[in-house]
């Protein structure tokens, strides 16, 4: 360094003295000094001024270099590259930040899927509602190809009916003419007497909706539930008791209206008989049915007379219907054989659920009674063969909650 710095300084007074070498002939030193004295005054002059000289152009570099670092350093597109610690560092920033988020997501995705669990139950049970529509479609078209093929068959036999009609004429018509066909229940004094004795014990009957529920355990049911079984009452009166849970998620006023329609004012085509509503009023309901079973090669005609009565609440509905069931059967000698039929449905939302939500639950009690037109009062062989194909006939008459399904349906697609 101290090498450098000599250097330098021989350099600069180098410069200084080199115009010297300019002069060619130094000038004559006059008498008395004088001349020697301004030479001399001269040189220093011009030696000054080479100094000068050379501290401004140092100046003037040092300035330049400091410039061009201060460029150098304020121009962001030629910044170095940061430092492996600072990659490294920022590498970590950006994983905590990364796994705060998906806490986040995975918070609100929890959040998310606690409010879809009412809607995925209510999609579940619209799902069962379109497979039971999908499989009450397939029977009905099952249905329609087995009367399609009796059909044929029926008019293969009337052809040849007639047929042979034409040919024997006089012997036919006598043996048709007697021949009795089966006859189905009609609206007559007997029927309207049977209406007016269920009406007026309905109606001084004492309704006991909540104890029955309570005694079936259906109070702690919120789920599709039917069951049969025979078991004894509270007055120790052995019964038939059928009890049934359906769901429907619908508003409580329009499952209540169909259920009311369904009993009341319409017909239905049972697996193993028909139901008819006979007429209705704001209380009142009237129905008829008729059900034949088959149960060990034996073959049971039942008519059942029906009364119902209808209590609107200010959270649920309340039905009461009272029924008396006349049964014919060839092991019955000719004889009939009645049974009471007492039962509650009620109706009232599901406070389990979101949304519209409505549970119908029924209670049905049946009890040998005596037969009014004949006297003797039921024998327990022919109750238990009652109970036995009532029971085996169950599921079949399940087909009612379908219809209130269907109407239910309906009545939502005419809205929309």
């Amino acid at each position: 360094m101290a090498e450098a710095m000599l250097l330098r300084e021989d350099t600069v007074l180098d410069s200084s003295l080199a115009f010297l070498d300019e002069i060619d002939v130094l000038p004559e030193l006059s008498d008395g000094g004088i001349g020697v004295v301004g030479t001399l005054d001269e040189a220093e002059l011009k030696l000054d001024e080479a100094l000068v000289l050379n501290d401004v152009n140092e100046t003037l570099a040092c300035l330049a270099s400091l410039t061009a670092a201060n460029d150098t350093t304020n121009d962001p597109q030629k910044k170095t590259k940061p430092a492996p610690k600072d990659a490294l560092t920022r590498q970590k920033q950006e994983l905590a930040y990364l796994r705060t988020h998906v806490q986040e997501l995975e918070t609100e995705l929890a959040h998310l899927q606690q409010q879809s669990t009412p809607s995925s139950t209510g999609m579940m049970l619209w799902e069962s509602i379109a497979k039971r529509q999908r499989n009450a479609k397939t029977r009905a078209e099952l249905e329609n190809t087995k009367l399609r093929e009796q059909l044929q068959g029926q008019l293969k036999v009337a052809r040849s009916l007639e047929k042979l009609m034409r040919k024997r004429q006089n012997d036919m018509l006598p043996e048709l003419g007697n021949t009795k066909r089966p006859r189905i229940i009609e609206g007559c004094e007997s029927s309207e007497a049977i209406y007016k004795s269920i009406r007026a014990s309905l109606d001084a009957r004492t309704i006991v909706a909540d104890e029955w529920i309570k005694e079936s355990g259906l109070d702690r049911i919120r789920d599709n539930c039917h069951d049969a079984h025979v078991g004894l009452s509270a007055s120790n009166e052995i019964c038939l008791e059928v009890l049934t849970c359906q769901h429907y998620p619908f508003q409580l006023e329009a499952t209540a209206e169909a259920v009311w329609k369904c009993l009341s004012g319409h017909q239905v085509h049972l697996d193993n008989g028909t139901y008819a509503g006979l007429g209705h009023s704001d209380v009142h309901c009237y129905s008829q049915a008729n059900l034949n079973l088959n149960f060990r090669r034996l073959n049971l005609s039942m008519d059942v007379y029906g009364v119902g009565k209808r209590f609107i609440e200010k959270d649920r509905v309340v039905v009461v219907m009272e029924c008396r069931t006349v049964a014919k059967c060839s092991s019955f000698k000719g004889k009939r054989e009645c049974l009471d039929d007492l039962g509650y449905v009620v109706i009232e939302r599901d406070p389990t659920r979101s949304g519209p939500s409505t549970l119908v639950k029924s209670c049905i009690r049946s009890w040998p009674k005596v037969d009014e037109s004949d006297g003797p009062q039921v024998h327990r062989p022919n109750f238990e063969l009652l109970v036995d194909m009532m029971i085996g006939s169950f599921n079949d008459n399940c087909q009612m909650y379908q219809f209130i399904e269907n109407t239910l349906l309906e009545a939502s697609l005419v809205k929309d």
